[in-house]
């Protein structure tokens, strides 16, 4: 019983970090984090990086990413389109051509001098451990740039990836249904791209969240608590 109590205990400390992580750092603007001299936000900045990679790799995917797999399996998936950073999706095996991150991903990296990118994975937190201190990315392999080698994740201050976000307005006008899941449709742009479907006359919406959205007035299926 001790031990199960103290597993409880365990996974609801887990899950209050996971949680309060946004509470405990500032918004991180691509303006700042680019400036040479500004180490103390650099180094909050690599502190939130380190602690939200550590709660990635100690989690896993739930059943709302594995359907995506198994729809996949049935030949019934044409993509993705997430606002989550963490990659989840890619781990169950979901064809990374057919997911499209909004925000980015935690587990990449990118320069902001020349766009070069790279996925970075474990090696992600090897660099950030190694320039604890110096508070600084390693320099682009592409450009050569010095201190714009970021995670590929947006940042406040940043647009959303233009080509990105064609693709998955694309691909939801193309559908026949949209599973929405998990979202109050409140951030924007995302919010607006379910209403992508009704440019198909036949397009239907199906949202699964624990609070009303604006858009459950027109899903053709609503699953709500």
């Amino acid at each position: 019983k001790n031990i199960l109590k103290k597993k409880k205990k365990k996974k609801k400390k887990e899950e209050e970090d996971s949680f309060n992580i946004w509470e405990k750092y500032p918004p991180f603007t691509l303006q700042e984090l680019l400036k040479e001299d500004n180490h103390e936000y650099r180094q909050l900045y690599f502190n939130m990086l380190n602690e939200f990679i550590t709660i990635c790799n100690n989690c896993k995917p739930n059943a709302s990413h594995y359907l995506a797999k198994k729809l996949q399996e049935l030949d019934l998936l044409q993509g993705v389109v997430t606002q989550n950073i963490d990659g989840y999706y890619e781990q169950t095996g979901v064809d990374s051509d057919n997911i499209y991150e909004l925000h980015g991903n935690v587990l990449t990296l990118k320069c902001y001098s020349c766009g070069y990118s790279v996925e970075s994975s474990e090696s992600m937190k090897e660099i950030l451990s190694a320039n604890h201190d110096t508070y600084i990315m390693p320099d682009c392999p592409h450009c050569k740039s010095n201190n714009h080698m970021l995670s590929g994740t947006v940042k406040f201050g940043e647009a959303l990836d233009n080509n990105v976000l064609l693709k998955a307005k694309s691909l939801i006008q193309k559908a026949s249904l949209i599973i929405v899941m998990g979202t109050s449709l409140v951030v924007q742009p995302a919010n607006q791209l379910p209403g992508e479907i009704f440019k198909n006359k036949n397009g239907k919406i199906a949202i699964f969240n624990l609070g009303d959205t604006d858009l459950d007035t027109y899903e053709s299926y609503l699953f709500s608590s």
